[in-house]
């Protein structure tokens, strides 16, 4: 991970896509690089909570100081523009 890259890993379900990515993930740990790992809809879920406790900020900062964000099961829900937007805010600094 020496500069900035976006894998997408496509498939059939029990393809390993998620089996792969985490053990890039791990090989990242192994590296002692910064890795977070988020269901997609969790994450939104998460950063929807954030942003209502007032907690956003910082909780968007933990996300930034990763060095690999990895987000699994990302086309599996539909993203209606509340999402979009949390998408959008996350997606521009990646």
């Amino acid at each position: 991970m020496i500069s900035a890259t976006q894998f997408r890993f496509t498939g059939a379900t029990g393809s390993g896509k998620s089996y792969l990515a985490q053990a890039l993930g791990m090989n990242a740990c192994f590296k002692q690089f910064r890795v977070i790992h988020y269901n997609t809809s969790k994450l939104i879920k998460k950063l929807k909570l954030a942003r209502i406790e007032g907690g956003y900020a910082k909780f968007t900062e933990k996300i930034d100081r990763c060095d690999l964000l990895i987000l699994d099961d990302f086309g599996l829900s539909i993203i209606d523009a509340n999402k979009a937007s949390i998408d959008g805010n996350c997606r521009s600094k990646i």
